[in-house]
């Protein structure tokens, strides 16, 4: 199979995408529903020569998803951030209502999942005609319980057989329904074995082992699957049932494990004890058995050794089996061998190259920084596409981790080894492929979320936003302007960095946006950033247009530190109305009367055509006597006294006169009627 990143997915991806767009022409939706081991869609079992379907089928039945909903419109973006998810889900083991509240934060809306509820299911769905009787779900869960724990109760063994048929047979009609919940079911028995007696103990598990043989050789497999999201219970299970199984359900159920990690030495001391002691009682049936154990490196002589000596060689070796699984399996020949061929990275070659070796997200975090440091040298380009393609698997858990700065070294190197002739097409692809993702809108938000996570703003992000920003950047900030003023707060320190045409395009969106902190912090940032002499008038004139006063005075701040004949002529048309949706307010007069009183002759000439503006109309009244009180002092310009004498005689201020007095009227007769 290819590693993430290769070209060969991208173009499997691409041809999906092609092949849904075909399905779906002419149709509203496409519903495919998961089955245990394949797919269905229109009522019929989707058919193919490869066994690539039943492993999705698998991986989606795992994950609790009981159907997938395709629209008109899915793109390769969406199909690969998809596939992507499902990869993430299954690392991180969540599946169900979480793996759908995962998928809903990437706001796929061509692509739909239904989780499996297993607290709603029943195995027997309609009416109870034809139904002979048998057990609902729920009876048969609680009579398994009760069959296999109740040690008061000693079941005969048809009992036993008969539940385990039930059950079969339920699960076989049922598309395969119920296996996760008898999965459940079994290691909350196995668990409960722990604290009891020993003699409950050996009753339980010869109960267990009775059940588990009367299940279909399919079933039994697959209860005894090793799986990476109850992978220590499926190992306790087969340790409790190792001597009562046939060795054949042994090595299917354990082919397998040798490639798992997260495993307990203990745990798995007490499961080769057992299998050794069959492999010694049996030694012609267990052919199998040896050879899985001798992979284990657990070779026949170790067989013969004492009981004390061979627990103190098998936890030797399971303990350094435990450092060796963890590390990246994919990548760990290339890794190895680049970090010894380099006299410079030494410390890497001792037995704890990886940090924390019984810790997965941090040996692939350490993992990551050793390929960015190798991608970084100056050398030959042998492993670099298997490096490129690691730290892009890896670069999620970086971001998340915080570790922007090896993400920003890899993009470097991609940058550069993208353009070196003397690089391999492998390399240059894989190195193209890597920046590529880097842009995508969803680890664009996980670059902007390290970033601003930790309170502070690691100058490494700002370098790597400008590596890979963009159109993905603009995607991603037009998402966090719908999300309100709280996704928007920690966007504008990183903005007023970056300094780059998409940013200047996506504040200037932000002056219509409908809260006022998200226009205010625009027109700030945009001042800062945009310092063009038309831009700045612009941004004013909007400024001083917008609904909310608490922007217009914050214009006229700016204003007051602005001065140029522009800002003469937008102060005079906002005191005059002409600017704003409404009148300003007269505080807000009166600050932008004293910026051009402060400005000298030219605004004191500005002052007075405004006087005569405002006098003509009794409606500003008000604002023009505050005018004519602020020029008073400058009475004996000539300028001045002419604009004073023309405003004694206007109707404006008639209109002011008659209302003062109806105000003092309205007053006295007040007066009047309080003393009576």
């Amino acid at each position: 199979m290819y590693a993430p990143g290769h070209p060969m997915v991208w173009e499997a991806v691409e041809q999906a995408a092609q092949s849904f767009g075909d399905a779906l022409a002419g149709r509203k939706k496409l519903v495919i529903t998961v089955t245990q081991d394949h797919l269905i869609c229109d009522f019929e079992k989707i058919s193919e020569s490869s066994n690539e379907l039943r492993d999705l089928a698998l991986l989606l039945h795992d994950l609790d998803i009981a159907a997938v909903e395709l629209h008109p419109g899915l793109t390769v973006d969406q199909l690969e951030m998809f596939l992507q998810t499902l990869a993430q889900a299954r690392k991180q083991k969540l599946g169900g209502e979480k793996l759908l509240e995962a998928f809903a934060a990437y706001s796929i809306d061509k692509i739909r999942l239904y989780s499996i509820d297993y607290r709603t299911l029943n195995f027997a769905a309609g009416t109870d005609e034809g139904r002979d009787n048998k057990l609902s779900s729920e009876d048969i869960w609680a009579q398994m319980a009760r069959l296999l724990t109740d040690t008061a109760a000693i079941p005969t063994y048809g009992a036993l057989q008969h539940l385990a048929n039930e059950i079969a047979s339920q699960i076989y009609r049922y598309e395969g329904v119920g296996v996760q919940v008898l999965r459940e079911q079994m290691h909350q028995v196995v668990q409960s074995m722990h604290s009891r007696p020993a003699e409950q103990h050996d009753m339980i598990r010869t109960r267990m082992a009775t059940f588990v043989a009367g299940l279909n050789d399919n079933l039994r497999q697959d209860l005894l699957r090793i799986t990476s999201r109850q992978q220590d219970n499926t190992l306790s299970l087969l340790t409790e049932l190792a001597a009562e199984l046939p060795v054949e359900d042994l090595t299917a159920a354990l082919s397998g494990v040798a490639l798992k990690g997260h495993r307990s030495p203990e745990e798995m001391l007490r499961l080769v004890k057992k299998l050794i002691d069959i492999c010694r009682r049996q030694p012609r049936d267990a052919s199998k058995l040896h050879d899985i154990l001798q992979r284990w490196g657990i070779y026949p002589e170790m067989l013969k050794a004492d009981t004390q000596d061979l627990r103190g060689a098998l936890f030797e070796l399971f303990q350094h089996r435990s450092q060796t699984d963890f590390n990246p399996e994919d990548y760990k020949p290339q890794l190895d061998a680049c970090s010894e061929a380099k006299p410079a990275l030494a410390f890497l070659n001792s037995a704890a190259r990886y940090e924390d070796p019984f810790n997965r997200d941090k040996v692939r975090s350490h993992a990551a920084r050793i390929a960015a440091q190798l991608l970084g040298k100056q050398d030959e380009d042998q492993y670099h596409s298997s490096l490129f393609a690691y730290v892009d698997t890896a670069t999620d858990l970086l971001l998340e981790l915080g570790n922007i700065k090896t993400v920003r070294q890899a993009a470097a190197a991609a940058q550069r080894h993208r353009l070196l002739k003397t690089n391999s097409d492998d390399t240059r692809l894989a190195a193209q492929g890597y920046l590529d993702n880097l842009k995508k809108p969803r680890r664009i938000d996980a670059i902007i979320n390290s970033a601003y996570g930790k309170g502070q703003l690691a100058p490494e992000a700002l370098d790597l936003l400008g590596k890979v920003g963009g159109p993905a950047l603009c995607v991603v900030l037009d998402f966090r302007a719908r999300q309100g003023w709280p996704a928007l707060e920690p966007i504008f320190p990183i903005i007023r960095r970056l300094k780059n045409r998409e940013t200047v395009t996506f504040l200037e969106k932000l002056l219509d946006h409908a809260q006022f902190k998200v226009r205010r912090e625009a027109l700030n940032t945009l001042w800062e950033i945009d310092d063009r002499p038309e831009s700045v008038e612009r941004y004013l004139r909007l400024a001083l247009h917008d609904a909310d006063c608490r922007i217009g005075f914050a214009a006229i701040q700016r204003l007051a530190q602005w001065d140029t004949m522009q800002s003469l002529e937008l102060l005079q048309a906002y005191i005059e109305g002409k600017l704003s949706r409404r009148l300003p307010p007269l505080y807000h007069c009166r600050r932008a009367a004293e910026v051009l009183t402060d400005r000298g002759e030219a605004g004191i000439k500005r002052l007075c055509r405004v006087l005569r503006f405002l006098s003509t109309s009794p409606l500003k009244a008000r604002r023009a006597r505050l005018i004519a009180d602020i020029l008073q002092p400058q009475a004996d310009a000539v300028e001045v006294g002419k604009a004073l004498k023309s405003w004694r005689f206007s109707p404006a201020r008639l209109a002011c006169i008659f209302l003062m007095m109806g105000r003092s009227l309205q007053r006295r007769f007040k007066s009047d009627r309080s003393r009576r």
